[in-house]
């Protein structure tokens, strides 16, 4: 995998909203559901460069817990196959984090040393086999010297091991993305750049915002566009998420699939199921379960509509202040 896909993820994973996604998705920890953004604050891990050679996918984030850190240490591995010896390098990592906090004084003399996370994901091409936990690269100690012993694991997340059917079922960008990665089929992924272009066009221009349009644009131009039209439009010097949406060339490439193959679903339609499933997703995310009716009235709108609620679900503190009809009529397609 080429460096500049490499880099292109650690820029994702250099946003708190994404690194939310990935812990409370994608993890089995129930602690980083619902935090907010404000709550992940990247960390400069310049102290592991010191002591081992500089790695570009290293990443260290604080998360604020109620009144605890936890430090989630985040290795994006992109190499080939795994590396055996990861247990053992987390445990350096972990030391050297320790040591540089004591250092520079932001654990005391009278303080616990914090929680920390470590953490793998990996998007390799073959399956990774290398041991999560350091016991197992170590022999068998003699009697009594087992407690001696250094312990340390870390948790993998293993891309190409994910479930499309529960990556569908989702209300996660992070999920989204991760579909338009690994889709297998055409269909699979002209549903996802659907919900991922609705999800995009209801959003204020952001440093997220522009990223995840580089980020989709760029996976699409080089896996997808060359061999469908045999050639990628120049570059222009203007606002990457407009240009997405002012191309369209995603959309009109799989809508002409679709209809070669006999699928009719229309660009229009597509756009009204996308944003119909953002907006109950994002609802439902928020402030539970919805109600029938509710459910009803999201089925029942039109795409104005429909984009004036995604615009409240920020802002709107409960479902029935997001679904207050005022400055767009409701209409069916």
């Amino acid at each position: 995998m080429s460096g500049a896909h490499d880099l292109e993820y650690k820029q994702l994973f250099g946003h708190p909203e994404l690194v939310r996604d990935l812990l409370a998705g994608f993890t089995p920890f129930a602690c980083f559901a619902g935090l907010p953004p404000e709550a992940f604050e990247r960390v400069n891990a310049s102290f592991v460069s010191e002591a081992t050679v500089e790695r570009r996918g290293d990443m260290l984030w604080r998360v604020r817990l109620d009144a605890e850190c936890v430090y989630v240490f985040l290795l994006l591995e992109f190499q080939s196959r795994s590396d055996h010896w990861m247990a053992l390098r987390m445990q350096v990592y972990v030391g050297l984090l320790y040591q540089d906090l004591v250092k520079r004084h932001q654990v005391r003399v009278r303080d616990k040393l914090p929680t920390v996370l470590p953490l793998v994901f990996y998007n390799g091409s073959k399956a990774w086999r290398a041991h999560t936990d350091l016991g197992a690269l170590m022999t068998p100690s003699p009697d009594g010297l087992a407690p001696f012993q250094p312990v340390q694991r870390y948790v993998l997340i293993d891309q190409h091991t994910f479930d499309p059917v529960v990556l569908a079922s989702q209300h996660n960008l992070l999920a989204n993305l991760f579909q338009i990665e690994l889709s297998a089929t055409s269909a699979v992924l002209h549903k996802a750049l659907t919900l991922f272009s609705a999800w995009l066009s209801g959003q204020a221009a952001s440093p997220l915002r522009d990223t995840l349009a580089r980020w989709v644009e760029r996976r699409y131009d080089v896996q997808k566009l060359q061999q469908k039209s045999g050639h990628l439009e120049p570059p222009e010097e203007i606002d990457m998420g407009e240009r997405f949406f002012r191309t369209k060339s995603i959309a009109e490439i799989f809508r002409d699939e679709a209809r070669d193959e006999g699928r009719k679903e229309g660009l229009e339609a597509g756009q009204l199921l996308a944003m119909r499933s953002v907006v109950k997703g994002q609802l439902h995310k928020r402030f539970g379960r919805l109600p029938s009716e509710h459910v009803a009235r999201i089925d029942a709108a039109g795409l104005d509509q429909l984009n004036l609620w995604a615009d409240r679900l920020m802002d709107g503190r409960s479902i029935a202040e997001v679904l207050e009809e005022r400055g767009a009529g409701t209409g069916t397609p």
